[in-house]
């Protein structure tokens, strides 16, 4: 049982590294392989917000100023953020993706936008991972969820979104999986920090 879970989590964490290095080709393994986005959810980005989440502990080496419980905080900020969005990206896909794509199979769609929802937010935290690592003001790790923006603009064809609705489902792909838990972010620091 044990093996199966480091399985999922390791494959979880390849579909998100071959998106980084190469995302029309990531994209397409994740369409050969068709893994179930509640798989991919509880088994991999699920964990992987925990890892987040602890993560935050890094800023008692480099913040010496902040508290434990102020790190804490900033954890369950992390995970909280992302947790939000995904729900929020699952709904937004939800009602979008049925306008914009060719195919007419409600639930194909549905598993499409959730997997969509999954991989996107995971990019997203895995951005977050390496910025709570690093814990310095380097100005290239601001401009990384722009990547993300590519990331989706490339899951186009996964998605089967017609030709003429590429740049709406980009926008909308991108306001709902990187503006979304950006905001949820800021707003829930701004309410707890």
């Amino acid at each position: 049982m044990h093996y199966k879970f480091w399985e999922k989590m390791l494959l979880y964490l390849k579909y998100l590294i071959q998106l980084l290095l190469a995302p029309s080709d990531g994209w397409q393994d994740v369409a050969d392989s068709a893994p179930s986005p509640a798989e991919l959810t509880r088994r991999g980005f699920l964990p992987l917000l925990g890892v987040v989440a602890v993560s935050e502990l890094c800023g008692l080496l480099y913040n010496k100023g902040l508290g434990f419980d102020v790190q804490i905080i900033r954890g369950v900020i992390d995970f909280g953020a992302c947790f939000v969005a995904l729900y929020v990206a699952g709904i937004v896909f939800d009602v979008f993706l049925g306008g914009v794509s060719a195919t007419s199979d409600s639930a194909e769609v549905r598993r499409k936008g959730q997997t969509l929802a999954v991989m996107a937010l995971g990019e997203m935290a895995l951005i977050r991972l390496v910025c709570n690592l690093l814990q310095a003001e380097i100005t290239i790790l601001r401009f990384l969820p722009l990547y993300v923006v590519l990331i989706l603009y490339k899951a186009a064809p996964y998605a089967g979104v017609r030709a003429d609705s590429v740049m709406r489902f980009t926008a909308v792909a991108a306001l709902a999986t990187v503006v979304t838990p950006e905001l949820i972010h800021y707003l829930l620091t701004v309410i707890l920090l």
